[in-house]
């Protein structure tokens, strides 16, 4: 999965932006396009709503509000008097836009099929329809959030299943996404003390070294099957070394034994090599 563009209208400090990783972010030494680079900016620039924007596109969800533990101490109520929760994606939606104004953050990325995709998360305000009052008098409320994803340059669907499609493409859950990417946000520590499994996890995936894993046990397969005919072999030998079996049978099956001791040496060499 790779991020290629991120488009952002009206999100939490942000009036408008659009970002092409892969044209706008130009090397100044060798003047090609950087693989690496840096977001940098005073406290409250909107460093992290960058991070938040791609997040939200993806996942519905971003690591910010998703971590809080208690919703009932962090509401609070707007100038209209809603009611709105730190851990509502709604609050993304930037302060003093009207309903005429655009309020999404939409990212194009590289699937895991090297396909083109399109996500993006709607947000916004609206006039709520009430009998007898004048459009004028009405005060905006917060639209419920619209999800959307696209394949290429086709049209916009809503997605659904909550955004299963997308996280096979991408290849990481909300969860991983969060440990591996939103770092600003204090989840590095996360990473770090989470489960050897899932961190391996999340490694092979980002170093696209999932394969090193699969050659390793098949190797370690055909180690543990040659390992037990090694033994079975043994086995019968022992077995039958005391008995009259002429030269020729003896000289045979040690000649397969000697093989099959070759094979587990060998196999057991590799094994050890990748440490399974």
């Amino acid at each position: 999965m790779k991020i290629k563009e991120l488009h952002i209208r009206n999100i939490a400090s942000i009036e408008a932006a659009d970002i092409n990783f892969e044209q706008d972010l130009i090397d100044q030494v060798t003047s090609k396009p950087s693989p690496i680079f840096l977001i940098s900016g005073d406290t409250g620039a909107g460093k992290s709503v960058l991070l938040d924007a791609i997040a939200m596109a993806l996942y519905k969800n971003t690591p910010r509000i998703s971590g809080v533990a208690n919703k009932k101490n962090n509401s609070f109520s707007d100038t209209a008097g809603n009611e709105l929760n730190i851990n509502s994606i709604e609050q993304y939606t930037r302060i003093g836009i009207s309903p005429k104004d655009d309020c999404y953050s939409e990212v194009v990325f590289e699937g895991n099929d090297g396909k083109e995709y399109g996500a993006r998360l709607s947000l916004g305000l609206t006039l709520p329809r009430k009998a007898g009052v004048p459009k004028e008098e009405r005060k905006p409320i917060y639209k419920a959030p619209l999800w959307q994803w696209r394949d290429g340059e086709s049209e916009w669907q809503k997605v659904q299943n909550n955004g299963e499609q997308i996280k096979e493409l991408i290849g990481l859950t909300f969860e991983q996404f969060g440990r591996m990417a939103m770092l600003a946000q204090g989840q590095f520590a996360s990473f770090l003390v989470g489960e050897k499994s899932e961190r391996e996890s999340i490694l092979e995936q980002l170093t696209n070294t999932q394969h090193f894993s699969i050659y390793g046990e098949a190797i370690a397969n055909l180690y543990r099957k040659a390992d037990g005919e090694w033994h079975d072999a043994q086995k019968a030998y022992e077995r039958e070394k005391e008995g009259t079996l002429a030269p020729e049978t003896v000289t045979e099956k040690e000649a397969r034994l000697q093989v099959l001791e070759q094979t587990q040496k060998e196999l057991k060499g590799k094994n050890d090599a990748i440490g399974l």
